[in-house]
């Protein structure tokens, strides 16, 4: 399982030499340019573009063959992604961070905790969706366009309900529905969606092929 994060983390280097001087601009002009919101939509929007890159990437690369040489099974491949999944989004959100704590107070305010919160959240819901469509579909194009579609809304839609709910905690401390409690949530739905997905990848026709899973 660890061998295959390995090899989905080379790949994408291999594939794309210059991610990380992108990564850095698309922060920069995320953070001036939508600034209220870039908090999480720079964590978020980038961790999804990096873990859609590594499906795209492999296909490219025909890491078939290499999968095939290594003792694995399907279940594997799923806590694979998943697992790759939080690792994006961990480091874009320190190094996201990061920056945003070194231009605060010469542009625009820096990070705080709710913002952390916020990104979880949103992110854990898109993936939630995300990857159970992945396996299923494998990639067809149709499941591409859905997938951006249900991005966009959640991004959108859940994102503007979460900062409601982060004004609404501020003036209520015992609100249920803050932030806390919907972390555990989407963090229970995100476990939930890692189930389904490994029903899907074993209910998959062909025993154990990797093409078949991905």
């Amino acid at each position: 399982m660890f061998d295959l994060i390995r090899k989905d983390i080379l790949v994408l280097i291999k594939s794309d030499k210059l991610f990380l001087i992108r990564y850095v601009l698309t922060v920069l002009l995320i953070y001036t340019i939508l600034n209220p919101i870039s908090y999480y939509l720079s964590s978020i929007f980038l961790s999804y573009v990096t873990l859609i890159s590594t499906f795209s990437y492999d296909q490219e690369n025909d890491s078939s063959r290499f999968i095939m040489s290594m003792p694995i099974n399907k279940e594997n491949i799923v806590y694979s992604r998943y697992i790759l999944s939080l690792i994006f989004i961990f480091i874009s959100t320190v190094i996201n961070n990061t920056l945003f704590e070194i231009l605060s107070g010469k542009i625009y305010r820096g990070p705080v905790f709710n913002d952390v919160l916020i990104c979880l959240i949103l992110y854990l819901l898109t993936v939630s969706l995300i990857l159970p469509l992945h396996f299923k579909f494998k990639n067809k194009r149709i499941v591409n366009v859905i997938c951006i579609f249900l991005f966009l809304i959640i991004l959108l839609k859940v994102g503007k309900f979460l900062n409601l709910i982060v004004d609404t905690a501020s003036n209520n401390v015992n609100n249920f529905f803050d932030l806390y409690n919907l972390s555990f949530i989407s963090i229970g739905i995100f476990i939930v969606s890692m189930t389904l997905s490994l029903i899907i990848v074993k209910n998959n026709k062909g025993g154990k092929s990797y093409e078949e899973v991905y």
